[in-house]
């Protein structure tokens, strides 16, 4: 189903909940007014940042493939065209640059594991070398929890907790060599509004279920352990960590 920016704010409990988050980012007002470029707009928590950022007051700039899509969700942004595989076509100044988009979606990692691994680490470089000509006050990589843990290279599986890492360092590399404000933020599993119909994880599937009342499916005992989070927290900690997180760090985000 097509959802708008009309749909999401009818909702007086969204509405009240990206107010809150709006309030809750650790000095969010040096967003007002800046340019933001955030990548993945269209994402789960990148449409939930877009938002947020927009109650800020930032004059925000969405990036993606369908900017159509991006006009409908929403109209207060500038869409601009933008996908992994190709080299930036902008022109604008940025103030701030959130990398937020890629493939997180398990599916995809078994279709095209190599284009996983490459987009991860080129369009962050491509971003990351605007930054600089942009001379942005800061950038800010969207990692994954899944960069810890024992990471077998020879598994192709791989390819997306190693693009990560990947673009991680290299955000480190530009914070070292350049002195640009680079900060990482690593997401664990996130759910809220915006899971998109493509999305095939287990808790995107129990939602579906419950919304079709119908049985949930389960593939397994249900016996591991993970750390969830709403997308609200998530979208508060990673703009809190944009304004005043130590460049060069990662953080925890769950």
């Amino acid at each position: 189903m097509k959802m708008n920016y009309t749909d999401y704010y009818k909702s007086e409990i969204y509405r009240d909940s990206v107010k809150s988050t709006a309030g809750s980012v650790v000095n969010g007002t040096a967003l007002t007014g800046k340019s933001v470029l955030l990548t993945g707009a269209s994402g789960l928590v990148g449409s939930y940042l877009a938002d947020v950022l927009t109650e800020l007051g930032c004059d925000l700039f969405t990036a993606g493939r369908n900017t159509q899509k991006l006009t409908d969700r929403f109209p207060q942004s500038h869409p601009l065209k933008y996908d992994l595989t190709d080299e930036l076509g902008f022109s604008e100044r940025f103030d701030y640059i959130i990398h937020g988009a890629g493939y997180g979606h398990p599916g995809a990692f078994a279709e095209d594991p190599k284009g996983i691994l490459m987009n991860s680490l080129l369009s962050t470089e491509r971003l990351l070398e605007y930054a600089i000509k942009s001379d942005a006050e800061g950038f800010l990589y969207i990692s994954s929890g899944e960069v810890y843990g024992n990471v077998e290279s020879m598994n192709p599986r791989a390819c997306y907790p190693l693009g990560k890492q990947a673009g991680e360092n290299l955000c480190a590399i530009y914070h070292d060599r350049y002195d640009l404000n680079t900060v990482v933020t690593r997401l664990c599993h996130t759910f809220g509004p915006g899971i998109s119909e493509k999305d095939n994880r287990a808790t995107a599937q129990f939602f579906r279920s419950a919304l079709k009342h119908e049985d949930i499916i389960m593939k397994s005992r249900g016996e591991q352990l993970r750390s969830y989070l709403y997308v609200a927290d998530s979208a508060s900690a990673i703009l809190s960590v944009l304004t005043s997180g130590e460049s060069g760090r990662a953080y925890d985000i769950s």
